[in-house]
């Protein structure tokens, strides 16, 4: 039998959802909210292309512990964030309710796995990057195909890996996470576009109002994660509000 899922209903349960458990999932939606206004927040002003170039290597020079420690910082958060958004989209999508416990796991094991899903994830893109710009150097009158080809392939790869994360917080490896990820997609690659591409105008649309991604966000993790547990196979009938 063939393994699909419906986008409005995905949607349809993520909103009743998002209502039945506005406390928690609009404090999510904040804090998500709160750190996307931080890593966009203006740089620092006196720096700038007027500097001159030897004030700018003082400060720097003078900068880069407390730099590479917000670095450390942020990508620690960024850990952390990960699995809780991704536990909540996975919980809420079978019909669960998510709480502030389940925020953090209860091992550090999956932090683990995240971080050889990202160096995998950088070193797929990384390949690929270099594959594209050798052919593009190549092609010559054929830059723009290629340029095309290389587009088209990129966002291939995105949906096939649309799922690979909510594998990952379920207790698979990276490796098995892309398989996963990989098989779920095989009759539905299509669908799985059209929710991406949903997901992506809804957070765009969100993200004209601060107050809209608070809503938006939940709303959008929420919807992929009962696309998940639909293709898996998984029903909820009874499930907790």
């Amino acid at each position: 039998m063939k393994k699909t899922f419906s986008i409005g209903q995905a949607f349809a349960h993520a909103w009743n959802r998002f209502v039945g458990n506005w406390q928690v999932l609009g404090g999510v939606g904040l804090i998500l909210t709160a750190v996307n206004w931080l890593i966009k927040r203006p740089a620092n002003p006196f720096i700038g292309p007027n500097m001159d170039p030897h004030a700018m290597a003082a400060v720097f020079a003078a900068m880069w512990p407390s730099m590479l420690a917000m670095v450390i910082a942020y990508a620690v958060y960024a850990l952390v964030l990960l699995y809780a958004i991704t536990n909540m989209g996975l919980i809420e999508g079978q019909g669960r309710k998510f709480s502030w416990g389940d925020t953090f796991p209860h091992g550090l094991g999956v932090y683990g796995r995240f971080v050889l899903f990202a160096l995998l994830y950088v070193l797929i893109w990384a390949v690929f990057a270099v594959v594209i710009i050798f052919f593009l150097f190549i092609a010559g009158p054929a830059a723009p195909l290629f340029f095309l080809i290389g587009g088209l392939a990129y966002m291939f790869v995105i949906i096939k890996l649309q799922f690979a994360t909510l594998a990952i917080v379920e207790g698979m490896g990276p490796i098995e996470a892309f398989k996963r990820s990989f098989k779920l997609t095989e009759e539905c690659f299509w669908k799985t576009l059209g929710l991406v591409i949903l997901v992506a105008v809804i957070s765009i649309i969100g993200a004209l109002t601060v107050i809209g991604t608070i809503l938006t966000l939940p709303i959008s993790i929420i919807a992929v994660g009962k696309a998940y547990d639909v293709l898996k196979g998984h029903h909820h009938p009874a499930a907790q509000a």
